[in-house]
């Protein structure tokens, strides 16, 4: 069966993939979004949202929202090395950036996005097999379907993860390299309240990081990472009551209110990951576009959890897209030439991100080593110069980018 659509196929119900969908629909484009799952999946707990990202929500339409769901702001980043018994806490007001932290639900997000959304975005179990391009000159791309539904459209937004079928099979970006560390994500939850600082804290300790956020005042997101991954990953990582057991012999020396958190953590909220992330030169030397096709998020650039950029990263990739569709699209719907215009457009959002992209890839696995090493070389270098001389606008620059606002233009 064949079908046109007047607008953007995404492929990816994720963030990038709402994203995108809730950005175009504030510029007046269309778009249809296709998700294999049977419903919006939000493993993993939480993540820490950060001003760049707030900046986004905020163009988006639904940054109060979540800040009334998630009221703690968080007022310091503190790295606690376990191994040498040293502490830095770096204020996030001190900055001088007037950055914002908060910890928010994935499933809280994911939901904001979706709820506003015209009925009728998603469509549940469609498993993508492949993209091309279309000689049609009003819908230049083709998406095919497990089920042999092909869809015309005049583009196709690849929002798809890691195994991306867009930014692989049809851009023919190179997959992400593993970097040999596994993750491990939870939300706990205290009934008589956690009592935690609002703070973002991270210890250090025989090679394993561990670090948590406040919520709210009874949930706690947190987070582990190890270097390697586990022998039996590929058993451990479908199995919550393994992956809840291999969590706690991670935590055996940690203090004790540090290892209660596994305890206090419901099954559904676990998640376990290698860490992937993509090479710079990856980022360069490749096209994240081609005719009318192109990827957002985790899809194009991906990268290890260290600078807690993946997610915000995600929605500056929707802003920055829609803003370059909307200005080059504006005024010159149906044209003959559209599927140019749509080319146009799509190099302009590269070409703006790329660089971006290449920044945070690079920022995250340099500190992931720092933090992350297990040697006694690396655990010096982080305990004597990068937790002792770093600045707190160094540490935070990352979260200073502004993806900008939406322009009001014709619907589309």
């Amino acid at each position: 069966m064949e079908t046109e659509f007047e607008g953007f196929v995404i492929t990816g119900a994720g963030i990038a993939g709402l994203a995108t969908a809730l950005a175009l629909h504030r510029v007046g484009i269309k778009s249809l979004v296709l998700e294999r799952a049977e419903s919006l999946r939000a493993t993993g707990g939480g993540l820490g949202v950060w001003t760049n990202a707030w900046k986004a929500l905020t163009a988006l339409g639904i940054a109060d929202q979540l800040r009334e769901q998630h009221p703690v702001l968080l007022q310091s980043f503190e790295l606690i090395s376990l191994d040498q018994g040293i502490t830095r806490n770096f204020s996030i007001q001190a900055s001088d950036s007037g950055h914002e932290l908060r910890c928010v639900k994935r499933a809280a997000l994911l939901e904001a996005l979706a709820t506003a959304l015209p009925p009728d975005t998603i469509l549940y179990n469609c498993k993508v097999l492949r993209v091309r391009q279309s000689l049609s000159s009003k819908y230049s791309s083709e998406t095919e379907l497990e089920d042999g539904t092909v869809i015309r459209a005049k583009g196709v937004i690849g929002c798809d993860g890691v195994r991306s079928v867009v930014a692989q099979g049809f851009l023919g970006l190179p997959a992400p390299t593993s970097a040999e560390r596994c993750g491990i994500r939870g939300l706990a939850t205290y009934a008589d309240g956690h009592g935690a600082s609002p703070n973002l804290q991270m210890h250090f300790l025989n090679g394993v990081t561990f670090g948590r956020m406040p919520v709210n005042d009874k949930e706690l997101f947190w987070f582990i990472v190890r270097n390697p991954p586990p022998q039996d990953y590929a058993e451990i990582s479908h199995d919550p009551l393994r992956i809840r057991e291999f969590s706690s012999s991670l935590l055996k020396d940690f203090p004790s209110q540090i290892k209660d958190v596994i305890g206090l953590t419901a099954t559904d909220s676990l998640n376990m990951t290698v860490l992937r992330f993509k090479w710079p030169w990856d980022i360069l030397n490749n096209s994240a576009y081609k005719g009318s096709v192109t990827a957002a998020g985790d899809a194009v650039h991906p990268m290890t959890p260290d600078l807690a950029q993946g997610g915000n990263s995600a929605l500056e990739d929707a802003i920055v897209l829609a803003r370059c569709l909307a200005e080059t699209l504006n005024g010159r719907s149906n044209a003959d030439n559209e599927g140019q215009i749509v080319e146009k457009a799509l190099k302009k959002y590269v070409d703006e991100m790329k660089w971006r992209w290449v920044w945070l890839v690079s920022q995250a696995y340099i500190t992931g080593v720092v933090q992350q090493g297990s040697s006694g070389f690396v655990r010096f270098i982080r305990d004597n110069i990068a937790l002792k001389f770093r600045s707190p606008k160094d540490m935070f620059i990352h979260a200073t980018y502004d993806c900008g606002t939406l322009p009001t233009v014709n619907p589309i």
